[in-house]
């Protein structure tokens, strides 16, 4: 029989001994059943005994504490499976106090993109894609709320059938900012080509420009004819070749002060001609200075002032510049704007269109204006510009383009005028001799 080592302790550390063990497995044991093994089978050995009963109890504790989570975990299962509070017109929402309706988003859905359920979640732009966040619970597709949403926009039901609940709203509103945006129809095709304004110059408009800005005494912004009314009182046409208003009056520039333009002159409007042709003209002058009186006398301290811009609202035109009219006979027409910069192409376009109307061409002159700071007005006519148009197939004409007309005329005149130079210098060598 193995014989046990026996170990003699001190009443002081048995009491050291037994406060160690408190609040484990050993606790069971009275101090005097702990005296009696540590006589007969040591120390060492005890505490080995206390060690291995700690360890079966904490092993129990951890088997007590698994079988309350599970329990939980089913019971938390049970709760989400419960079907959410019916709303009424607008369907079931989220059990979670937190979740918020798709109807309480921003209106502006894009292309039907995903919801959030934060009022403050910002709505992807792509079709049909999911929220940021894989996990959160209440993510959704807005394309899976269409068939509900759309089935109820038509509805008088409009509202939720009860009225406390706070997720209250319209879905009129909804339903009509859901519904896809439709895509502009292209402008149809004009019959001729249209150029936009300079870069800058919407800018220009748009903003207040101190007084003084282009004859404009007041302070300003650029007037736009936006509207059926106001473009009629600048709307052109031709009777019999003659050029006259809305009215039926002969339109005449012949006394016109001259426009803010660099460049212009007295005796002309400004013009810009359409994508159809039709020509709207004015003394922007005589405008500005009108404006300026109107607001004056209604006690305003800022006016709308008239540029070229000021006929087509901004938008794009086939031809700008200047006209020279007397009594409804259109006698020179010109390319300077600032705001649209017109090419040869839109000079062509208006020689074409005079032309059209009759407008006895070969009596009008034309001018293009100086592009560069050294470069000059060139004088021409309409029938040497309605001359550069590029032939048919297997015709004459010019094969240059239309945007190279007014290159070509330029070095064309200086030839022309280093001919003429040398013919005077000739003449005046004869006379000396």
């Amino acid at each position: 029989m193995k014989q046990f080592k026996h170990s003699k302790i001190s009443e002081k550390e048995a009491s050291s001994q037994r406060k160690e063990s408190k609040g484990s497995t050993a606790s069971n044991h009275s101090e005097h059943s702990i005296l009696q093994l540590q006589k007969l089978i040591g120390n060492s050995a005890v505490q080995r005994l206390i060690l291995n009963e700690n360890r079966q109890q904490t092993k129990s504790i951890q088997m007590t504490k698994k079988d309350e989570l599970e329990d939980l975990a089913a019971k938390t299962k049970k709760t989400e499976e419960e079907p959410a509070p019916d709303l009424g017109a607008y369907g079931p929402i989220s059990a979670s106090p937190e979740a918020t309706l798709a109807k309480e988003l921003a209106p502006d859905l894009g292309a039907y993109g995903p919801i959030s359920a934060s009022p403050e979640a910002t709505l992807a732009k792509e079709p049909a894609a999911e929220n940021d966040k894989d996990d959160n619970p209440y993510k959704a597709n807005i394309a899976d709320l269409l068939p509900s949403i759309k089935s109820t926009a038509d509805s008088s039901e409009l509202e939720n059938d009860n009225n406390d609940s706070p997720y209250k709203a319209n879905i009129a509103d909804i339903a009509s900012s859901i519904k896809p945006k439709a895509e502009e129809e292209p402008e149809a095709p004009s019959k001729y080509n249209k150029k936009a304004m300079e870069d800058g110059m919407l800018d220009f408009d748009k903003n207040l420009q101190g007084a003084g800005t282009a004859n404009a005494e007041l302070p300003s912004t650029t007037l736009y004819a936006d509207t059926a009314e106001k473009k009629q009182a600048y709307s052109r046409k031709f009777v019999d070749g003659k050029m006259v208003d809305a009215e039926g009056k002969a339109v005449d520039s012949i006394g016109a002060e001259k426009a803010a333009a660099i460049g212009s002159k007295a005796d002309r409007h400004i013009f810009t001609m359409d994508g159809e042709g039709g020509i709207s003209s004015a003394d922007a002058t005589k405008e500005n200075k009108t404006r300026a009186k109107n607001a004056k006398d209604a006690g305003k301290t800022e006016q709308e002032r008239f540029h070229h811009s000021s006929f087509s609202a901004g938008k794009a035109v086939a031809g700008a510049g200047e006209l020279q009219v007397r009594k409804g006979q259109v006698e020179m027409f010109s390319d300077n704007s600032g705001h649209y910069k017109p090419g040869s192409e839109q000079m062509l376009q208006t020689a074409k269109e005079l032309e059209a109307q009759k407008a006895g061409v070969e009596g009008i002159s034309a001018e293009f204006v100086g592009k560069k700071h050294d470069q000059k007005t060139v004088k021409s006519s309409a029938l040497e510009i309605l001359g550069y148009q590029e032939g048919e197939e297997g015709g004459k004409g010019f094969k240059g383009g239309a945007e190279k007309i007014e290159s070509e005329i330029r070095e064309n005149h200086a030839k022309k005028d280093t001919v003429m130079e040398e013919l005077l210098a000739k003449t005046q060598k004869r006379k000396q001799g």
